[in-house]
């Protein structure tokens, strides 16, 4: 697999986003995130729901899936019984060390800290469509591309008269 801040990755919130992601990768290496603190209120059984049926379709797929567990130990601890392949968690140190040791023994990889930038597909009207022009071999364009990610709406200023 590439380097991590080489390989493009996803906040996926539904199974539709999931798909879409597994769908475009193809044999390509990708990463996929959860929102913040989705385990919490998703719970660690729906994420790995979600990507057993990703993973039953796309076999092939070389794709890292991460759940957010937020600050919640407890929730961390849920995604590793429930065998969840990588979590990431930001509670405190003492916390923080025991889980890794469990992680470690479950096989889980377990990540500290801020979640890298990542592509959220919440926000766009296509998910697939979306994904595919992420994934789309760069080119030099002459027009600037319009992305399938709506830019956020914001209103003009008013300029003032001298």
């Amino acid at each position: 697999m590439p380097a991590k801040s080489q390989v493009p990755a996803f906040i996926v919130h539904d199974r539709a986003a999931m798909r879409a992601v597994f769908d475009a990768a193809g044999r390509r290496a990708l990463r996929i995130e959860s929102p913040v603190g989705f385990a919490g209120f998703a719970g660690a059984g729906f994420w790995a729901a979600l990507l057993a049926d990703a993973r039953t379709d796309y076999p092939q797929a070389k794709i890292e899936a991460v759940l957010d567990c937020g600050e919640e130990p407890g929730t961390a601890l849920a995604a590793i019984r429930a065998g969840v392949p990588a979590i990431r968690c930001r509670c405190p140190a003492p916390a923080r060390a025991r889980l890794a040791a469990l992680a470690r023994a479950a096989g889980v990889a377990f990540i500290a800290g801020r979640r890298p930038k990542a592509h959220d597909l919440s926000i766009a009207p296509d998910a697939a469509r979306a994904v595919a022009e992420i994934m789309a071999p760069r080119r030099a364009l002459k027009k600037p591309r319009s992305s399938a990610i709506p830019e956020p709406k914001t209103k003009p200023r008013k300029r003032r008269k001298p």
